[in-house]
């Protein structure tokens, strides 16, 4: 399970419950490109705190090619908490770091099915708003790939045909 947490008095919590607005407006998409979501609401095993749970993710990052992408830790527990990017949980220890290379030619080719993905989201109308390698993951083999957005803390609903636009511009720049 992906897992975020967040004080129930922060502004975590609010954008995390804002997440799973959108991620409930995307529901006819889980499983396609954004992940199944397990578990949102307040939690009371640790204090009180409200949180985000979606499927863990196996993939990477979109990246250049030849670079080496480290996309997937996995923490052994009673859950298993996907962490991407800079974000570490200062309270999780001991880490399982997957390396995944990305192919020679980088994933330019993955383009065209990165923008169907994310036209799907858009018919949904919502925007994602903040596209960068650390919010897609790309899922399966060389053959069936699969691309996923994870993060929809900037999103909005109902953009402007510009927003749009834009975003589509904004995913081509990830993967040139």
């Amino acid at each position: 399970m992906a897992l975020k947490i967040a004080s129930l008095d922060s502004n975590k919590h609010h954008s995390l419950e804002h997440q799973k607005s959108c991620l409930l407006a995307l529901r006819s998409l889980w499983g396609q490109c954004i992940p199944h979501v397990l578990l949102a609401g307040e939690l009371k095993c640790h204090g009180h705190g409200y949180g985000l749970g979606t499927t863990l993710l196996m993939g990477r990052h979109p990246a250049p090619g030849n670079a080496l992408c480290f996309a997937i830790q996995t923490i052994p527990g009673p859950c298993t908490y996907y962490v991407t990017g800079r974000w570490i949980n200062r309270l999780l220890k001991k880490a399982e770091v997957l390396e995944y290379t990305c192919c020679a030619a980088g994933d330019t080719a993955l383009l065209p099915l990165a923008e169907e993905a994310l036209r799907k989201v858009h018919a949904c109308n919502i925007l994602v708003n903040d596209l960068h390698p650390n919010n897609i993951v790309l899922t399966g083999q060389r053959n069936r790939m699969g691309v996923l957005f994870v993060d929809f803390s900037h999103s909005d609903s109902a953009p402007t045909l510009a927003q749009l636009e834009k975003e589509i511009c904004s995913l081509r720049a990830v993967f040139s």
